[in-house]
């Protein structure tokens, strides 16, 4: 129960916060992401919104999720990847000086002090665009926009963004299968930009996958064991093959 109280405190917070007249000359997309038909699932309703700020070239990410439980609904809040203002974080004082770029000395009698980590700048400007979506009681999931206007111009293209180009489960699945079977990566990435048109991956992203599955497939075995390990499996193989020959 505390849990669903804190929760519908942060809703209500939300609610209340005010939108600054800069956000009205920027597009309003409330009516684009409602909707009054409940999903079926979170995974559904998730997918449908991340769907629709494809189409948009916007960047949503998961900002609180509550997975719920017994006695508990569970909810989900998708916010712009520039919301919020930028968090300071603290470091040690000889960090900090390594940072700068200057030998640290600590002399007795000093005392360790904290330093905020020096920044170059920042993505987050305090947008208010957020959706809300909640399982209610009979088991669907309903979808409220509690600001559907940003602060900032939308991005025209999304091809190399941190986010918006990474790929999907069944894309990784299909990046993967097509990598055992010795596709190149450009026939991969245009295979992917064939199935879905709002794909913004690149071709350093599949160059990533490919590592991570070879890295997966390695199991912590360095390049030469790996090799060695691969060169046993066909030897083995080779051997049966030749003892299945003999028998026939």
């Amino acid at each position: 129960m505390g849990e669903d109280k804190e929760c519908e405190a942060d809703i209500e917070e939300d609610k209340e916060k005010p939108s600054t007249s800069s956000t009205s000359q920027f597009e309003d997309y409330t009516s684009i992401f409602s909707r009054e038909e409940p999903f079926g699932s979170r995974k559904e309703a998730i997918e449908w919104v991340q769907n629709l700020r494809r189409e948009r070239k916007l960047v949503l990410v998961t900002k609180k999720l509550y997975s719920g439980g017994i006695g508990r609904r569970g909810r989900v809040k998708l916010a712009c990847e520039r919301s919020d203002t930028y968090r300071a974080q603290r470091i040690g004082k000889f960090k900090a000086a390594k940072l700068e770029k200057k030998t640290p000395t600590l002399n007795i009698g000093d005392e360790w002090e904290d330093k905020t980590r020096p920044h170059n700048g920042t993505k987050k400007c305090e947008c208010y665009f957020l959706i809300y979506i909640k399982e209610e009681s009979d088991c669907l999931w309903y979808l409220h926009v509690l600001c559907g206007r940003h602060n900032h111009e939308t991005a025209k293209y999304l091809e190399g963004h941190s986010y918006a180009d990474r790929l999907t489960h069944d894309e990784k699945v299909v990046a993967g299968q097509m990598t055992k079977g010795n596709v190149m990566p450009r026939q991969i990435l245009n295979t992917l930009r064939q199935r879905d048109k709002n794909n913004a991956s690149t071709i350093r992203t599949i160059y990533n996958a490919r590592q991570i599955q070879r890295e997966r497939e390695a199991g912590g075995r360095t390049q030469m064991q790996q090799l060695l390990h691969l060169l046993d499996k066909i030897t083995i193989c080779c051997g049966i093959e030749r003892i299945m020959i003999q028998m026939l």
